[in-house]
């Protein structure tokens, strides 16, 4: 946004936004927002069978996301906690089959 020094008040310098066309402020907050933001717009822009397709598409890369992450986490050994816990809860008889 450009801007014009002023001095109004017993000489105080102060910076005041220039009136811009209302197109122009538009564009520029369109093209600063965020990506969800925009993400978001389009997907409302969608027809029922391209939602649909958008849909299904993110509920397999969300599931290989989550897929990879527990895979990490048991590499690194994060869940031998839990998986002994489990274990431990089995042996005295707090489980049952499923």
């Amino acid at each position: 946004m450009t801007k014009d020094a002023c001095t109004p008040f017993g000489g105080r310098k102060h910076v005041y936004p220039v009136r811009r066309p209302l197109y122009l402020f538009v564009k520029d907050l369109f093209e600063t927002m965020g990506k969800v933001e925009q993400i978001e717009g389009e997907v409302r822009s969608l027809s029922s069978d391209e939602l649909r397709t958008v849909r299904d598409w993110f509920t397999r890369y969300d599931a290989e996301i989550w897929d990879r992450q527990i895979e990490a986490d048991s590499k690194a050994g994060k869940l031998r906690a839990l998986a002994d816990r489990a274990l431990a809860d089995h042996q005295q008889g707090r489980s049952t089959i499923l």
